[in-house]
């Protein structure tokens, strides 16, 4: 089964890998904490259901998505992410984003790495909560402040010291001009067209080549 149609992976896809293509535990790293300028990044756990369930489950968000969870799918799948996070190593991580000048741990989105079954690639999405899109786009996020450039820039920088997979790859429906914009944006490679959906990738040595460039950017 696929791991997503596109942005944030579907995780109630989410396959488990074979046990001969699994690193031993003490050879992966556990999920980071990460920061932006404004934003916070914690990892999912089960207090934030109700973000998950308002996020999977609105035709708005999901429209270049595919179509909404029901509650009871998306119930399901905040159980099988929270699984993903205790085994041994995860098979998967979710982030929640968090605005540093909140005085409490609401999120107002989901980023999430689904490794592939090797462990040296995984796959990126990221969808902002209903309540974080006000009139604009996706990239645009809360006002317009650019919080998806902002968070997968401040995972790739992690990514870049030498932990955890060395490429990612994302992908979406050709109709999704704010998701094309976003990878434009951050510099993305564009890997063709596979299975009605748009690949785009990006390793480490690609990040140490375009990094400044787009941290510069995103800091505009």
């Amino acid at each position: 089964a696929q791991p997503a149609r596109a942005s944030v992976p579907t995780p109630t896809a989410i396959d488990m890998p074979a046990a001969d293509t699994v690193d031993r535990a003490d050879a992966f790293p556990p999920i980071p904490w990460l920061q932006t300028r404004r934003l916070r990044l914690r990892p999912l756990q089960a207090g934030d259901r109700d973000l998950y369930l308002r996020t999977y489950c609105d035709a708005g968000v999901m429209r270049h998505v595919g179509p909404p969870l029901t509650a009871e799918a998306a119930g399901k799948g905040v159980e099988v992410v929270l699984r993903q996070h205790s085994a041994t190593p995860a098979r998967a991580w979710y982030w929640v984003l968090v605005p540093r000048d909140s005085n409490d741990l609401a999120g107002i989105g989901l980023m999430a790495l689904v490794f592939d079954a090797g462990r040296q690639a995984a796959e990126l999405g990221l969808l902002l909560a209903p309540h974080a899109q006000g009139a604009g786009t996706q990239e645009q996020g809360t006002q317009g402040q650019g919080h998806a450039s902002a968070a997968i820039t401040a995972l790739l920088d992690w990514l870049a010291g030498g932990e955890g997979p060395g490429r990612l790859w994302t992908r979406h429906l050709p109709a999704n001009p704010a998701a094309r914009g976003l990878m434009q944006r951050l510099r993305f490679l564009p890997d063709g067209e596979h299975a009605g959906y748009l690949h785009w990738s990006m390793d480490r040595a690609r990040w140490a080549d375009v990094g400044g460039l787009v941290r510069e950017a995103v800091a505009a």
